[in-house]
């Protein structure tokens, strides 16, 4: 195919699944943060 095998590290698929994952966790941190203040 035009993509040779291994040119990429991590195929896109799993690498767009782990760039959600780290930004839905650092949403999540942050409305837990947010949560922690507001309820001081």
């Amino acid at each position: 195919g035009a993509v040779q095998e291994g040119a990429e590290p991590v195929p896109y698929p799993e690498r767009e699944a782990r760039e959600t994952f780290r930004v839905g966790l650092g949403v999540l941190l942050d409305g837990i943060e947010a949560a922690r203040v507001g309820r001081t």
